[in-house]
């Protein structure tokens, strides 16, 4: 997925390039289908935000980088039609790891610059489909984009944490994969054949 962490800073600096930048998320899913076309489901995921931003000062222009490694718990409704749907949603947003990168050199003491939390919103469409009875995969396209500072460095590593003015915020958007185990409905009444069991045994006696 393509990854971004936006600043109101680099955004007005006309020194700064930002760069296309790519991470991943894996983690596990849980869902609940109340009907047939209507689902909620939350996750637990293992996600990263990068930004790579070229210094137009220097030559040649040197690269730095921004990781952001964090634990990301959304909470979806999702509505299905046929085999399409639509999920909407807010997710909670842990921060596990942060480093900066400068020209290739890491370095680690930024952690207490980035926010602990954030939260973010989430929107994704796809199609679903079924490979048998038990098993259900979804593929489709999802934007996970912040709603609260992370506070943390500029391009060159410089904390703005103090400075109302700037304002970092993730932006994530990519393929989204998933394969689910679905179990079994057991019936839509498992008193119906109890009942008559015990009638049964009434007329016999």
């Amino acid at each position: 997925m393509t990854s971004w962490l936006l600043t109101n800073k680099t955004t007005v600096n006309n020194t700064v390039d930002y760069l296309p930048t790519f991470a991943s998320e894996f983690g596990l899913l849980f869902g609940f289908q109340w009907t047939r076309n209507f689902a909620l489901q939350t996750e637990f995921l293992l996600s990263e935000s990068n930004q790579r931003y070229s210094i137009r000062l220097k030559y040649p222009y040197p690269e730095n980088r921004i990781v952001l490694k964090t634990i990301v718990i959304p909470v979806l409704v999702r509505f299905r039609v046929k085999h399409a749907y639509t999920e909407i949603g807010t997710a909670f947003n842990i921060k596990r790891r942060v480093w900066f990168e400068e020209d290739g050199l890491s370095r680690d003491n930024f952690e207490d610059t980035f926010s602990n939390f954030g939260f973010s919103g989430v929107l994704g469409i796809g199609g679903e489909f079924q490979l048998n009875q038990n098993i259900v995969y979804n593929i489709g396209f999802r934007t996970n984009v912040g709603f609260t500072d992370w506070q943390g460095v500029d391009y060159n590593g410089n904390s703005f944490e103090s400075e109302s003015e700037d304002f970092m915020r993730s932006v994530n958007f990519g393929i989204y994969l998933v394969v689910r185990y679905q179990f079994k409905q057991i019936s839509k009444n498992p008193f119906v054949r109890k009942k008559r069991i015990k009638k049964s045994k009434r007329k016999f006696f």
